[in-house]
């Protein structure tokens, strides 16, 4: 898949990364242009890349080309300031999505820094208490609990498990309400169950709050993004980030497309357009990638327009659009 972009150098940056691990300590890192960055730079490419990475003081370029005395391999040395570079990265939320990797920990957030159920409220009073420990309270019988709140917790404590069971409950309230779809359209979706974001596992419950205040906003913008899809980095083709459409094989034609046309929303392309941006040849018909990416019927309607030689992917869509399509009930097949 060619390279667009800053993910030219987040990929560079990456090798770099990997390679630093099998390199001893006083040697330069040594990449391959085909082996190991893929054919994905020409060598101007290169050196230019490897010029905004020395002025950011993280790696330099020592060969503009490979020989044979370096066993055709372009070779970095790496600079003070390469894992300050890699810590800037792990703060930029289109890189993390590009890459699949995770934010680095929030400084003063430790695993430790969880509470006791049996230690004593004194004890327990600067630490915080993990989500998995409220569901692991909410479990035990009602005597324990009143025990636990008594002995153990502080009124904080007791006011992050509060906080916990509203911002669930509003939340899967607010995914039925944008959708605006009837249980009975969807039988399961009675039957969906809250899911936690990802990194919330044993984060401080400060983050609950931000989960709150992310409902908050999201209630102000539910007329202005009714639905939306998301293309993850392991790609999956979320609707409004809870039902899986499809997920293409990596490097196929769509995947390929689709990742272009995610990149690239609310604007029309040809198919020679497409073809000339991924230097591929596309051989199937639009309307056919749409169906295998999972927008059927109403789907597809909303978020694609089609002919037999050009394509538009709207996204997000507006309440405002819905109903402008003359769209009130969304039927995903």
């Amino acid at each position: 898949m060619a390279l667009h972009g800053k993910e030219k150098i987040w990929f560079l940056v990456n090798r770099l990364e990997d390679e630093r691990e099998i390199t001893l300590e006083d040697e330069p890192v040594a990449l391959h242009p085909m082996q190991d960055l893929n054919h994905h730079y020409l060598p101007l490419d290169l050196i230019k890349l490897s010029k905004k990475l020395e002025a950011e003081n993280a790696a330099k370029l020592l060969n503009q080309a490979p020989t044979d005395q370096t066993e055709g391999k372009y070779l970095f040395k790496l600079l003070p300031g390469f894992d300050k570079y890699l810590d800037k990265l792990l703060d930029d939320p289109e890189y993390l999505e590009w890459s699949g990797k995770k934010p680095k920990p929030k400084a003063g957030v430790r695993f430790g820094d969880t509470i006791d159920f049996s230690k004593s409220r004194e004890q327990n009073k600067d630490k915080y208490i993990s989500v998995g420990q409220i569901e692991e309270f909410e479990k035990m019988p009602e005597a324990e609990q009143q025990r636990i709140k008594k002995e153990s917790l502080t009124e904080k404590h007791i006011k992050d498990i509060e906080d916990y069971k509203k911002s669930s409950l509003e939340f899967f309230n607010n995914i039925k309400k944008n959708f605006k779809i009837p249980d009975r359209a969807i039988p399961q979706l009675a039957d969906v169950s809250f899911a936690l974001p990802p990194n919330y596992e044993a984060e401080q419950v400060g983050l609950l709050r931000q989960l709150v205040k992310q409902q908050e906003t999201s209630k102000a913008l539910a007329q202005e993004r009714a639905l939306a899809v998301t293309y993850t980095s392991s790609r999956q083709v979320l609707l409004n980030d809870m039902f899986q459409l499809a997920k293409p094989n990596f490097d196929s034609e769509n995947d390929l497309v689709f990742g272009f046309l995610y990149k690239n929303p609310n604007k029309t392309f040809s198919k020679k357009n497409i073809e000339q941006e991924l230097k591929t040849s596309i051989t199937k018909d639009f309307h056919k990638i749409v169906e295998n990416l999972g927008f059927k019927g109403d789907l597809a309607k909303i978020f694609f327009s089609t002919s037999k030689n050009s394509i538009m992917f709207r996204n997000p869509v507006s309440s405002n659009e819905l109903e402008q399509m003359g769209i009130t009930i969304v039927r995903l097949k």
